[in-house]
């Protein structure tokens, strides 16, 4: 498998069985016209290792004024699938740490509290962030103030970008995946839903 995973911070013992709250965080700008076939195909992999307790709602963004929550915090996967089925790309310069601090800010405030120390955002980018007005740090801090991780698929048609992501997983003790080609996303679902309960 040509999946590159990096991890932050030191190992810690599995816990499978506590409940997690999380987030999909999907660009949709036109840099994934030809990938989300497969993104939608990996998001319902990652979906199907949802436990019982677990929860999770579904953002899909483009630039800064076009981060839409599609579907809110829910207990039901068949809800975040209906989500996936109307995505559709648009134009847009694209807006990765706006859709970060809007994400972290909406887990932070809707997961259950029960749930407070086991939250997680994924997000599936190719982490070129074109025209956001949020600044690195200012993501960061809202993440880690509310304890919690970010795990990040990285992938593109052409090149990825890293950089960034890797700032914010490192600071946020999460898990970067960096796909050399789309069809990797259709076989990592199991692995990512891993690191979201354990990154």
């Amino acid at each position: 498998m040509s999946v590159r995973a990096q991890a932050a911070g030191g190992e810690s013992k599995p816990d499978n069985s506590a409940a997690i709250s999380y987030g999909f965080v999907i660009d949709n700008s036109g840099s994934f016209r030809k990938l989300l076939e497969d993104v939608i195909a990996f998001t319902g992999k990652v979906l199907d290792e949802q436990k019982p307790g677990d929860e999770a709602f579904f953002v899909r963004f483009i630039d800064g004024e076009k981060i839409k929550l599609d579907q809110e915090m829910t207990s039901n996967p068949s809800e975040i699938r209906d989500s996936l089925d109307n995505m559709y790309v648009e134009a847009g310069q694209t807006a990765v740490l706006d859709a970060v601090r809007s994400a972290g800010e909406y887990l932070a405030e809707n997961s259950k509290p029960e749930n407070a120390a086991r939250r997680s955002i994924l997000i599936v980018t190719d982490g070129d962030d074109r025209s956001s007005s949020t600044k690195p740090e200012a993501a960061i801090k809202i993440l880690k103030d509310a304890g919690i991780r970010l795990v990040a698929v990285a992938v593109s048609d052409e090149k990825v970008q890293t950089k960034l992501l890797e700032r914010l997983v490192r600071e946020t003790g999460g898990k970067l995946f960096v796909l050399k080609h789309k069809g990797e996303l259709r076989t990592i679902g199991t692995e990512v839903a891993a690191a979201l309960r354990n990154p």
